[in-house]
Parts: C-alpha cells; structure tokens; sequence
C-alpha cells in the first residue's frame, strides 16, 4: 500500500520500526522518500511536501518493567555464554515490552512536535568521480574533499583515523 507522494520521512535508527515505517507510508530508499541516519534514536520526522510542514516524534526516555534484569541477561548472551533457556527468556522479556508499549497512549511514548525540518531532496544525480583513495566511483553529492581531493565517506573516515601516509592517485 503507498500513500500520499507528497511525504517523506527522516528516521534515526535502523531498528524494525523503520521497516513498519516504509510498510504503513509507501516510503522507501528505494523510492527516496525515507532517509536513514542512523544515530540511534527512536526519531522520526514525517514531512508534507504539499504543506511544507513537517512533524517530528522522539522517543520518549521510558523505564521498561524488569529493565535490569533484561540489560544483565543480554550482557551475558553477547559475551556467548548463555543458555538456549536464557535466551528464550530474553526473546520473551521483549515480547512483553512491545505488548506494554502497545498498551501505552502515544504522548505516554512519544513526544510530538511541528519542526522546521526541510524536506529531503531527491538524489536525481547520476554524476560520479572517483574516490582520490579507493578508486571506487561514487556520487558527486556522497564525496568529500579532503586535503584537496574527492573521496569517499568509508575513506575519508579510515584518513582520518589513519596515522600512516595517504597514497592518492
């Protein structure tokens, strides 16, 4: 089902909720009018492109029922030293969260606001260049420049933390 074209919508996290997201409004990647940024955050602006307005949802800081327990459980499963029990329980905590949170009333969950946010563009380019590190092509709009050269975000992440002499090409 796809909705209204005239909303876009910027997340903040990579979590299921963005798949709930592109399946209730018809915005995907794909079809760029979802943009993902991923810092963690249960946010999401939703954007009318008819009325230039945009309202913006952020999560609620909630206290979930038997928090610590659930936090010290995963601690333990991450290390991989859990039992197949105790990562049925796990599965199970969670399962009870999203039925408390289906409970809760939205403005108990979520803070909603109009924001100034503008709406994100199309990527309609098809303009590449090479990445002055890695030679891979990439789009005009996703380069950087760096120390006077085009490159990549991957390789203007790994210069930056490299301490060893960058070869261009």
């Amino acid at each position: 089902m796809q909705l209204n074209k005239g909303l876009s919508i910027m997340v903040q996290n990579t979590t299921s909720a963005v798949d709930a997201v592109q399946c209730l409004t018809g915005c995907t990647l794909g079809n760029q009018r979802l943009v993902v940024q991923d810092f963690g955050k249960h946010n999401y602006t939703f954007i009318s492109h008819h009325s230039n307005r945009a309202a913006e949802l952020k999560m609620k800081d909630i206290c979930y029922p038997d928090q610590e327990s659930f936090h010290a459980l995963e601690k333990t499963l991450a290390k991989q030293k859990g039992t197949v029990q105790q990562v049925a329980r796990l599965q199970a905590m969670l399962d009870e969260w999203v039925k408390w949170l289906l409970a809760m009333e939205d403005c108990d969950v979520f803070e909603v606001r109009e924001t100034s946010h503008l709406p994100p563009q199309a990527e309609m380019s098809s303009k590449y260049l090479v990445c002055g590190l890695c030679q891979d092509p990439v789009l005009v709009s996703r380069a950087v420049k760096l120390h006077g050269h085009f490159v990549c975000f991957p390789c203007a992440q790994w210069a930056q933390e490299s301490h060893s002499d960058i070869v261009w090409h």
